[in-house]
C-alpha cells in the first residue's frame, strides 16, 4: 500500500513538502497520516475523493 512508503522511510528528519515557506518533515507527514487514517474507508472496495488544496493536508489524506 501506499501508506506503507511513507511509515517505512529511514530518513524521518528530511523535508517532504514545503507549504508556505514552510517545511514539512516526513516524521510529521507520516503523524497527520496516521491521525486522519480512521475517518478514512478502511476496506479497499470502498471509494472516496480527496477535496482538498495542494499541501501537506493532501499529502496525509492519500497516504492516510
Amino acid at each position: 500500500m501506499i501508506r506503507q512508503l511513507l511509515l517505512h522511510r529511514e530518513n524521518w528528519g528530511e523535508t517532504a513538502v514545503i507549504e508556505d515557506g514552510k517545511s514539512i518533515l516526513y516524521r510529521d507527514l507520516a503523524q497527520k497520516a496516521l491521525a486522519i487514517r480512521p475517518y478514512l474507508p478502511q476496506k479497499q472496495a470502498e471509494n472516496m475523493a480527496i477535496f482538498l488544496p495542494n499541501g501537506s493536508n493532501y499529502v496525509a489524506a492519500l497516504f492516510g
